[in-house]
């Protein structure tokens, strides 16, 4: 009997003790309460949208909750007392949002499906056409990868910059959002072999680029191959007004790019280049004109790009020259005797003339006598390395030397380039501040 008595305290305890956790319990949310929220909680836009769309989740009750969003069943970061809520998928999924309060049962959303929208179809190596008009405007392009590694080019219209996310066919993102300009690097991705997406935007800016894609380091269109000589190069900038070029270099050396303006219509007479060595740029980008030449420290096996863009206009025609002398192919230099002024006549404003001399001492000095010219570059180059010895020296008015360290008994150029005006003018060189003496 004793025994009946104690097994029947046991039971009653239990039972106690179940009830009243039953009556503690959360209700199968995350409020701890029994008490129903007096709200509902929303998301806008609802059903199915696109990757990148931003979601708001509103709350329409009194009570000070709190939102959580979750992906797939998981949550997504921490939880907020923000109301409206909001929140952009970055991949595909469904979305839901769980909100809570405390002593209430939570309430859960409607989910929103995101996925990949229907894009632009892209072929390998050909340009395309893009557009953002707004700030939160974007733009989607789809291609089909048929190697792990593919390259991203974009070129600019009046849209300067973008940034760029690439996406596989599932929707998950593959590597990180990246900004891209008209001085970027193609932008190398490892893939899936397979559908690829191409999310574009633009954080402030607005305007019309191009974009491609490659399965190489090989730019969109066609490459011309370049090689180191004494001769020019015809060339034609396309209606895409960019142009590519590509060297191997055969052994370590420092190179020079000059350009050229055709003849006669659509001569163009001005450009930018920008290197590339192997998948990464090299600097900035440099003016092209018939004034200047570009130097290029090349390393032996690798490749180098070279992007010629057109700044501006339609003009088409040019020539592009790759050598080991700072002097263009087509340039013959005048020879100057030390102490000896030299007369010379610049044809053209903007354009360049080549003197050469053998240095007298360690130290020489270059005279502009200008005549009709308003004044002149001079730079001064040694002939057996190409090497620029010294900066380029602008001389005029009151300045019209200025000296040299060099080595007695080796060759030099010198590189004149007026400011503008063309006509008459002397050169000379000395071992002194004292003018060289006329002939």
């Amino acid at each position: 009997m004793k025994n009946a008595i104690k097994l029947f305290g046991i039971i009653a305890i239990v039972a106690v003790i179940g009830f009243s956790m039953a009556a503690c319990g959360d209700g199968g949310g995350g409020g701890g309460g029994d008490k129903n929220l007096t709200g509902t909680i929303t998301i806008n836009p609802s059903g199915s949208v696109e990757i990148g769309t931003k979601l708001t989740a509103t709350y329409s009750g009194t009570e000070s909750v709190s939102f959580q969003w979750k992906k797939d069943s998981s949550n997504i970061g921490t939880s907020s007392k923000t109301n409206p809520n909001e929140y952009t998928p970055t991949t595909a999924g469904s979305y839901t949002v769980t909100v809570s309060a405390e002593g209430y049962k939570s309430k859960t959303s409607a989910a929103v499906t995101t996925d990949l929208p229907d894009a632009i179809s892209l072929t390998k190596d050909e340009w395309a056409d893009g557009e953002l008009a707004s700030s939160g405007d974007v733009n989607w392009f789809k291609f089909t990868a048929s190697a792990t590694t593919q390259y991203i080019l974009f070129k600019a219209g009046t849209l300067s910059n973008v940034y760029v996310q690439l996406y596989d066919e599932d929707g998950r993102k593959v590597g990180d959002r990246t900004q891209l300009s008209a001085a970027s690097s193609p932008l190398s991705r490892t893939v899936t072999i397979g559908d690829c997406y191409i999310n574009v935007t633009t954080s402030y800016s607005t305007g019309t680029y191009q974009i491609a894609y490659s399965g190489n380091f090989t730019p969109a269109g066609t490459v011309t191959d370049l090689s180191v000589g004494t001769a020019w190069i015809d060339a034609t900038m396309p209606s895409s007004g960019e142009q590519w070029f590509k060297y191997v270099a055969s052994a370590d050396a420092a190179l020079y790019i000059h350009f050229k303006a055709g003849t006669g219509t659509g001569a163009l007479t001005y450009a930018y280049a920008q290197i590339y060595e192997d998948a990464a740029s090299v600097g900035n980008s440099v003016s092209l004109s018939n004034s200047n030449s570009s130097p290029l420290t090349v390393t032996n096996e690798k490749m180098y790009y070279i992007k010629v863009s057109r700044s501006s206009g339609t003009n088409t025609l040019y020539k592009i020259a790759l050598t080991t002398s700072p002097m263009p192919p087509d340039a013959t230099p005048t020879d100057i005797t030390v102490g000896v002024w030299q007369d010379s006549t610049m044809p053209t404003g903007g354009g360049q003339q080549w003197f050469k001399f053998t240095a007298t001492s360690d130290t020489q000095y270059i005279h502009l006598s200008p005549g009709d010219l308003t004044g002149a570059d001079v730079q001064l180059y040694d002939v057996t390395t190409g090497a620029a010895v010294g900066e380029t020296k602008y001389l005029s008015g009151s300045t019209l030397y200025v000296s040299r360290t060099v080595t007695s008994g080796k060759a030099y150029y010198i590189k004149v380039i007026p400011f503008i005006t063309t006509g008459t003018y002397k050169i000379g060189v000395t071992a002194s501040t004292t003018p060289p003496t006329t002939p």
